[in-house]
């Protein structure tokens, strides 16, 4: 495989109809799945996808990001509005069908395929075709093009960001930089999972310039055009919030996914409890307290429940030991990492078996044991090929990890800050759509191993048959 800096000036090799191919094959792909989904409202507008529907409805008939309650509109504070938009403008074009909202984003999941190639033509242009073609057939881009949820969408502009990240990394480019953060400031539009990586981020934009011998404007430069194009498409919303609450925060979510969610699961790790039974005993402690101190969670706005939340439940986490802590993650992470993408399909989802997350178990191998062992044979079926194709996947990643560390230490060092950073902001809450935002480096590290692997089998079939003719 070749260095980044070295193909980086052969894109040419690449060939127009490799793209053609991609696109083709993987729109095919997804309107296929969205022709086999169910066609009922009450299956396609499950849990958040409800909200973003009606939300969305409420965008474009009042152009307020804002939902209906019993005393009218009020601020949406629980999300970002870049899915809301996206389905406005559907609405606006198609009229309330969600077909044609799973069509529009099946097309532009099929262009996430072709980003994810252009990903890997920086490694290699050969590359390219076996990346898109992987990435057109992968699970869980194929199942999450046909959720009415932020995570499809959410993936366009994170892999434009990675692949105008990739190419500043090749060439330290101000301009990709510029294009790099506006796109990352898309993405945290659409979720808020992102909103660490500018900070983090902005070291590398300063020192990849120097690394090319750009100098130190140039670096500069890099700098504040991530930045700024990160903040831009922030400011709007950033402004409401400060102008309606006097914050400066994207959203009033962090407070309620730490009660509900990290808190709970880290409780589990320790003692078992289900999810459900720790934030609700997490929730009653909490309302509780602000009682005695004469306070009403009910009664405080939203971003104010956000932060006295956020303060229990940090105080809930860390009275346990930290090796618990430690075990929670290890467990999310695990789940993140080998959960296969058909867990959360709705045709599986509609198999007869329990709730996993209300499954007791002696650690992660029991509650996985005992819900396995309560689940129909349709069930298990389908999940067992869905688990060996993840564990042989996730083999295949390691591999291709090593090869790339190998090849090009500099892009194996960035992908597995990229995964790393992803396991980290998600820390025991695990689901295969916490995996999509990492799927793209998990893409190109799979197919740099299947290419390694073809290669040498490729090799050792031209010696064994060169030694037969000789012999």
């Amino acid at each position: 495989m070749q260095s980044a800096h070295e193909s980086s000036t052969k894109n040419e090799a690449i060939r127009p109809h490799s793209w053609v191919i991609i696109f083709c094959l993987a729109i095919a792909i997804r309107l296929l799945n969205v022709a086999f989904l169910p066609s009922d409202p009450d299956t396609l507008l499950q849990e958040d996808a409800s909200q973003y529907w009606t939300g969305s409805a409420v965008l474009l008939e009042h152009g307020s990001f804002s939902y209906d309650s019993d005393s009218g509109l009020q601020p949406q504070t629980e999300r970002v509005p870049g899915y809301f938009v996206f389905l406005a403008g559907v609405q606006a074009l198609f009229g309330d069908s969600l077909a044609a909202a799973l069509i529009v984003q099946s097309i532009v999941d099929a262009i996430t395929c072709v980003l994810i190639a252009g990903i890997a033509a920086v490694l290699s242009p050969h590359l390219a075709l076996p990346t898109g073609i992987l990435a057109a057939l992968w699970p869980n881009l194929i199942i999450h093009s046909g959720m009415m949820l932020s995570d499809a969408l959410f993936l366009f502009p994170f892999t434009s960001m990675l692949f105008a990240a990739s190419r500043f990394i090749a060439r330290g480019n101000p301009g990709w930089a510029a294009i790099a953060g506006l796109a990352l400031g898309l993405a945290l539009m659409t979720r808020t999972v992102v909103q660490l990586l500018p900070f983090l981020m902005a070291p590398a934009a300063f020192a990849i310039p120097l690394r090319h011998r750009r100098g130190i404007a140039a670096a500069t430069l890099a700098t504040i055009l991530f930045l700024t194009g990160a903040l831009l498409p922030l400011t709007p919303l950033l402004h409401r919030n400060f102008d309606q609450f006097g914050v400066i925060a994207l959203t009033a979510q962090t407070g309620s996914h730490i009660v509900g969610w990290v808190a709970p699961l880290v409780r589990r790790a320790a003692d078992g409890t289900p999810r459900e039974i720790g934030s609700a005993a997490l929730y009653a402690d909490v309302s509780g307290q602000l009682s005695a101190d004469g306070k009403k969670l009910e009664e405080m706005n939203p971003f104010e429940q956000s932060q006295s939340l956020t303060r229990f439940g940090l105080d809930a986490i860390v009275s346990y030991p930290f090796s618990t802590i430690v075990k929670a993650w290890a467990n999310g992470a695990a789940v993140n990492l080998a959960a296969p993408a058909v867990a959360i399909d709705a045709r599986v989802r509609a198999l007869p078996h329990p709730s996993f997350d209300e499954t007791k178990g002696d650690g992660l191998l029991g509650q996985t044991t005992n819900f396995l062992s309560q689940s129909s044979p349709a069930y298990l079926a389908v999940m067992g090929g869905g688990i060996l194709l993840s564990v042989l996947f996730l083999g295949l990643q390691g591999y291709g990890i090593v090869a790339l560390t190998r090849d090009a230490p500099w892009a194996a060092f960035f992908a597995a800050l990229c995964i790393g950073y992803f396991l980290a902001i998600n820390g025991p809450v695990g689901s295969p759509k916490y995996r999509l935002p990492f799927e793209p480096v998990l893409i190109v590290l799979s197919a740099i191993a299947l290419r390694n692997l073809w290669a040498r089998l490729w090799s050792l079939g031209l010696k064994r048959h060169r030694l037969g003719r000789y012999s």
